[in-house]
């Protein structure tokens, strides 16, 4: 049976790619040119850290295996936790395994099924980082083909470890843990995160001060990365073994890793034929408790949203609700926003002058460009598919006295509110860093108002125009042509946004071009940004409500 198992992947596999060449050749132009872009600038960063690690002569070499360590062991980590996340998925909320169970299928190889699956997925993620690392080694110490070869099965080897024990832990926290499988896991991530963070405070250097002392108490300090038991450090072993041309210690390190991925398979494997069926059973045996706390938040989400109506309140509070239920949401934006916070907590520890009004101006806007990008992918990753997936459960929302366009407003009112809060918030953390002064913090919260609102009225109201009602993946939904255009529509407009203050601002504090007559051009630019915001607010929402309000469902 598992022969028939793999086989139905493979149709999967091969009707995926065909799928892939039916798509608009401009979408799969776009996504190939940022996925390039994105790795020449970690091939860059990666380059550039090896060439700074070679000015420590005496620590190059601890420094390069220390670097690698560090590397594989955070990439471990987050493996572990993503092909657990994944397989957990797969075998207890997808529909596909619910059908297997009823078949003639052992439980193993319903496990091994997904096994692979989660793999597929996770691996991507890694290679995608891991490639530029070793290409940049490669080519800073001129390396020969065969290396990368090598490093391509090290990789592949290392891959089975973390996902099986991804896997394991998946089977047992849930077979032990039924009913308190999320509290478990929650209390796992904020532990590595506390760790993570301690690691991080306890590392960073004073203002300036990056030399030998500062590296060799660093290396003390992350020490730990290299413990002979970790796989991050035969990994890190095995590359460099195979770097200096010592195989016999490579192929100890690789048969250290190969080993131990073959056992931890089989390991998960076994207990999935043990225990996969009886806690899939403890799951969907017990009765949901009733949650006193859900009708307290309605309480005080009714109190927050009592400027709207009652229709539309209604509607902001299932979206907020659905936002928050749904990790894959806010944990992307968490994650985006958490690192954006970390480099603008960082900022007067960058090497440049922050007293000079010309660094001070190109990092406020660079750091108001990050904001404003990673917006634009929030918006059109989770705000396009919103009417796309009302659509098939619109018959709920038509019992209710709220009109399509007030279904509209809903969305575009909640999207507003998020990205604004959001926004305006890192927006004051970064001005506050760079000690920018009160004019220009206005002017740049008066910015980020008008791209949350041009964001808003672009995401809801392409979503009406080009909807998708036959799809229930909302990955899917943005990956097509509507969601292609609106991502791009809403690249171009932030940067031109960010560009019609930035260009004056730049040349009155830089120049004395502009002396005596700022003022008016900072009200012509204000007003140029507030004409192309209502255009791109308005127009998509009001062409959107006329294609809505003509849909038939």
């Amino acid at each position: 049976m598992d022969r028939i198992l793999w086989k139905v992947k493979w149709w999967q596999i091969r009707h995926y790619f065909r799928e892939w060449r039916r798509q608009s050749r401009l979408k799969i132009f776009f996504i190939f040119f940022f996925c390039l872009v994105l790795w020449g600038f970690l091939y860059a960063i990666f380059y550039g850290a090896f060439r700074f690690i070679q000015s420590f002569y005496e620590l190059e070499v601890q420094l390069t295996e220390q670097m690698f360590s560090l590397f594989f062991f955070a990439l471990f980590v987050l493996l572990i936790f993503s092909n657990g996340i994944i397989i957990f998925s797969s075998l207890y909320r997808s529909k596909e395994t619910e059908f297997l169970l009823g078949k003639p299928f052992l439980p193993e190889d319903i496990y091994l099924n997904c096994f692979g699956s989660a793999i597929a997925f996770s691996s991507w993620a890694f290679l995608f980082l891991a490639a530029p690392l070793m290409l940049a080694y490669g080519v800073r110490y001129h390396l020969p083909f065969w290396f990368y070869v090598g490093v391509v099965g090290v990789f592949v080897v290392f891959l089975l470890l973390p996902a099986s024990l991804g896997g394991l832990f998946a089977l047992l926290i849930t077979y032990c843990f039924p009913r308190g499988r999320r509290a478990v896991l929650l209390v796992l991530f904020l532990f590595f995160v506390g760790v993570g963070l301690w690691v991080y405070l306890d590392l960073r250097p004073p203002h300036r001060q990056f030399d030998q002392e500062w590296m060799e108490q660093v290396l003390g300090k992350v020490a730990f990365s290299r413990h002979p038991l970790f796989p991050s450090h035969w990994m890190s072993e095995a590359v460099f073994a195979l770097a200096t041309k010592n195989f016999g210690e490579f192929w100890m390190f690789f048969s250290l890793l190969f080993s131990n991925s073959l056992f931890f398979t089989a390991s998960s494997y076994f207990f999935a034929s043990r225990l996969y069926r009886a806690s899939y059973n403890k799951i969907f045996s017990f009765t949901p408790r009733k949650r006193r706390i859900q009708s307290r938040l309605d309480g005080v989400l009714d109190i927050l949203f009592f400027p709207f109506s009652v229709s539309i309140r209604q509607m902001l509070i299932k979206d907020l609700k659905i936002f928050l239920r749904d990790p894959v949401q806010w944990s992307q934006l968490l994650i985006f926003l958490g690192l954006l916070a970390v480099y603008i907590l960082n900022i007067n520890r960058l090497d440049y002058d922050i007293d000079s009004p010309f660094w001070k101006v190109i990092m406020t806007y660079l750091n108001l460009l990050s904001v404003s990008l990673t917006l634009s992918t929030f918006t059109t990753r989770f705000i396009f598919p919103q009417i796309s997936l009302e659509g098939r459960r619109f018959w709920i929302l038509g019992v209710l006295p709220l009109s399509r366009n007030g279904l509209m407003l809903g969305k575009f009112l909640f999207c507003f509110g998020m990205t604004f809060i959001l926004s305006e918030l890192m927006t004051l953390l970064s001005c506050w860093m760079l000690e920018v002064p009160w004019e220009l913090m206005e002017l740049n919260m008066l910015l980020m108002v008008l791209i949350c609102l041009g964001l808003s009225g672009l995401a809801v109201g392409m979503g009406a125009i080009y909807p998708n009602f036959l799809e229930e993946n909302p990955s899917k939904i943005v990956s097509g042509f509507g969601g292609t255009l609106t991502l791009l529509f809403s690249l171009f407009y932030t940067i031109v946004m960010i560009l019609l203050q930035a260009i004056p601002i730049y040349l009155y504090y830089n120049t004395s071009i502009l002396d005596g007559i700022i003022g008016p051009i900072t009200a012509l630019s204000i007003g140029v940004s507030l004409l192309l915001t209502g255009l791109v607010t308005f127009l998509p929402l009001y062409w959107g409500s006329r294609c809505f309000e003509r849909m038939e469902f």
